[in-house]
């Protein structure tokens, strides 16, 4: 079995989820890192016992895959050049701020016949894909309503702490497209595309160019309604919920706990739970469902296929996202997709 050749790019926080995971990986090796700041590179590379390169061509010359782990606004170039020098790319959530960018990301994998997949680890918890089971069983009815309630904390310091936090630019947003987007993409993901969106986003406690609260309606093309309220201006945070509620049953992700409500169970019953909460500390969370996800990656990589998020599954919860920054903009009724 061909041994697989794994990159990072950009050395940042998130990047050590990456690292940690891929060393647990069987058929792959993390062979090195590459970032804008060279004493970042080469504390990393020490502490995952790898190389550095001052270069991303350089790094592109020595790998088959790499983790994309910069600023989401500054990923489409990385991308654009790594898949024309037949690299495979996995980068975290959002793939990128803009639709024409990811656009032309998923166009130039395609056409080189490259695997392209976006982070979005939640997919892959237990009680997460419990529920898509469930989902898929019909085990609650017809679906009449979900809902994403992302009441969460940064203060002024995190946002201060990188030059990229809180801007349009290199962000592509706030509450919504960066901490609220991994439940957004479960609920697109669950019950199915948005075909229309009012809300509002606005910046009500932190000094940044971005929303730290936003709350929002959908329609689905079920005819299901739904809910988003994201923040980061709550004190002192809460567990995040995600809750789908149907006409025979219904569900809640509270944290990472799964509780189901039924007939026979009006008080609800605990599934399963798992570890981690990011309400109030955004590295609170274990990196295994990052593990899960990038053992999916790898697989597709070996088989051709498409992982289970890809660019284009990538796409769906940005676009979400851009349409209710639309309708606070303009504030009128959004239809999707944008045009």
């Amino acid at each position: 079995m061909r041994t697989f050749r794994w990159g990072i790019v950009g050395c940042g926080n998130i990047a050590r989820f990456h690292a940690k995971a891929i060393q647990e990986l069987d058929g792959v090796r993390l062979v090195a890192c590459v970032s804008r700041s060279e004493g970042s590179a080469k504390k990393f590379a020490q502490e995952f016992g790898i190389r550095w390169y001052p270069t991303l061509d350089e790094l592109l010359d020595n790998v088959d895959v790499i983790s994309v782990c910069t600023p989401s606004g500054s990923r489409k170039d990385i991308v654009l050049k790594a898949v024309s020098r037949g690299v495979h790319v996995i980068t975290e959530k959002p793939i990128e701020v803009s639709l024409p960018a990811i656009d032309q990301m998923i166009e130039a994998a395609e056409r080189h016949g490259i695997v392209l997949g976006c982070i979005f680890q939640s997919r892959f918890g237990k009680a997460e894909q419990e529920l898509k089971k469930l989902l898929d069983a019909g085990e609650f009815g017809r679906i009449v309503l979900g809902e994403v309630d992302v009441r969460w904390f940064r203060s002024q310091e995190y946002y201060e702490s990188a030059d990229w936090r809180g801007t349009w630019k290199y962000d592509g947003g706030g509450a919504l497209m960066n901490q609220s987007i991994h439940s957004i993409d479960l609920l697109q993901w669950y019950l199915g595309p948005v075909v229309r969106i009012f809300g509002w986003a606005k910046t009500l406690a932190r000094r940044i160019e971005v929303e730290d609260t936003a709350v929002a309606v959908l329609e689905f093309q079920s005819g299901a309604l739904g809910v988003i309220k994201g923040c980061t201006s709550v004190a002192p945070g809460f567990a995040r919920k995600l809750g789908i509620y149907g006409s025979k049953g219904s569900a809640e992700i509270v944290g990472e706990a799964l509780v189901c409500y039924g007939s026979q169970t009006p008080k609800g019953e605990v599934l399963m739970s798992e570890e981690g909460d990011t309400s109030s500390d955004p590295m609170a969370f274990p990196y295994q469902n990052h593990k899960r996800q990038l053992a999916d990656f790898l697989n597709a990589v070996r088989e051709g296929r498409p992982p289970l998020v890809d660019g284009k599954e990538a796409r769906k919860s940005v676009e979400l996202v851009l349409g209710i920054y639309k309708a606070s903009k303009e504030d009128a009724v959004v239809k999707l997709p944008l045009k």
